[in-house]
């Protein structure tokens, strides 16, 4: 997998960053071919693999910390390599592979936050770049709506305050030991994930424009792996560069928009798994927006608000839409255009997801059910009728208008070019 910054005109360093899972030994002695290709760094599982790794207990055998750690010595003499062939963009991969601890639990939350303050040493003395913090594997604790989160006398009304202070916690653990590391963030929580995800996000990017960490935090996209036409991929930087400013509050977007970035992620040989529906096929977010003519960060708004939601999710999180999505997402932003409030608009979504439900198993609903349902479909659908004979009407009493005052401009227009020319005659004599 390939990241490649989509960089601001303030930030002249861009970099091609591969994740991989490659020999240290082998990088360090292949360095100079990497660098002839454009590779500027690499993204290293292993090191320190899940948030509840010790860093140190070196490859699996005894704990050592500091200097004498051999993992540290075989990875800083990789660097030390790497940057003289001006690879020097290398990064400690950690990822969320088992579920955090519940973000209440402070004893739990100390020993996460000791791990991560152990990797940013790790990283500041084996000459890393910074960590990259993989968050995907455990999406579902990122919906408010998760299990664990309804049980009697949680307290869900301070969750959302609660992940954001973790995020922020997550950061300042790793920033007091490595001020001047660059932090990764991957994928792109605040677009793909629960609000948990966004709030984790903000703490995050909060709490480094606060420090004013000057090596940033940048957002790796996961929606744009196969992804080749540009134009798509400048509008999907762009949608989710303002989606992440609105997020943060007024006082830390300008550190956004000066000290981070979106980074493309790209899987040029293609990804490494297909994702399929019952029926052979599938849709991502980025390919319904593509396909549909919506914007990825309109998609995740309409979720939010319950008018749409994906027929699936991945292991990772992503979210799958079947094949009607596109006519749904299409039909909803005409709506929207008729006039319709977001209520109205839910309505008719629930209206056609129940129809796409009747007509791929219509056994599995009594007759009456069904019989009710699609009567309430037809009388939605009469009442679409309405509005439209309504727009066709006011779109010609629109042209007529406009046909008569596009002849009235034109007419002044003449009538104001005959006095100046008659002006500039007078004068002249």
């Amino acid at each position: 997998m390939l990241e490649m910054e989509f960089s601001r005109p303030s930030r002249k360093d861009p970099a091609t960053i591969l994740f991989a899972t490659i020999p240290f030994e082998y990088l360090a002695d292949t360095a100079a071919v990497w660098a002839e290709r454009g590779i500027r760094g690499f993204m290293l599982a292993h090191i320190m693999s899940n948030w509840d790794s010790d860093v140190w207990l070196s490859e699996g055998k005894r704990r050592t910390v500091g200097k004498d750690n051999p993992l540290l010595q075989r990875t800083k003499r990789m660097n030390e390599v790497c940057r003289e062939h001006n690879v020097d963009r290398n990064f400690i991969k950690v990822a969320f592979y088992s579920h955090l601890p519940d973000w209440f639990d402070d004893a739990g939350w100390a020993r996460l936050l000791e791990n991560f303050r152990q990797a940013a040493v790790f990283a500041r003395e084996g000459l890393f770049r910074g960590l990259a913090i993989d968050i995907e594997y455990i999406n579902e604790i990122y919906d408010l709506s998760w299990k664990d989160y309804q049980k009697p006398g949680y307290p869900l009304s301070q969750l959302r305050e609660k992940s954001e202070e973790r995020g922020a916690e997550i950061v300042r653990s790793m920033l007091e030991e490595f001020p001047e590391m660059e932090v990764l963030h991957l994928p792109q929580g605040p677009e793909c994930y629960g609000p948990l995800a966004t709030d984790l996000f903000r703490g995050m990017c909060v709490e480094m424009a606060d420090r004013k960490a000057p090596g940033g935090l940048h957002l790796l996209t996961e929606e744009t792996y196969q992804k080749t036409n540009p134009d798509w991929l400048l509008r999907y930087a762009q949608d989710l560069d303002v989606l992440t400013e609105e997020i943060l509050p007024k006082e830390s977007r300008s550190y956004w928009r000066q000290r981070c970035s979106v980074s493309f992620g790209l899987w040029p040989l293609g990804y490494y798994r297909d994702i399929l529906d019952e029926k052979g096929k599938f849709l991502t977010v980025g390919n319904l927006a593509e396909r549909s003519g919506v914007s990825p960060r309109t998609i995740k708004h309409w979720e939010d608000k319950g008018i749409i939601e994906p027929d699936m999710r991945t292991e990772g999180g992503f979210r799958l839409y079947s094949e009607a999505y596109v006519f749904l997402c299409q039909l909803i932003r005409d709506l929207q255009l008729f006039g319709y409030t977001l209520e109205e608009v839910k309505a008719v979504s629930d209206d056609v997801r129940t129809l796409l439900a009747i007509e791929a198993d219509p056994d599995s609903f009594p007759r009456a059910e069904v019989e009710k349902k699609l009567e309430v479909m037809l009388e939605a659908i009469r009442a679409l009728f309405g509005k439209m004979k309504l727009l066709r009407e006011g779109v010609e009493r629109w042209e007529d208008l406009l046909k008569k005052k596009k002849k009235d401009i034109l007419a002044l227009q003449a009538k104001n070019r005959k006095r100046e020319k008659a002006a500039k005659e007078a004068s002249d004599g």
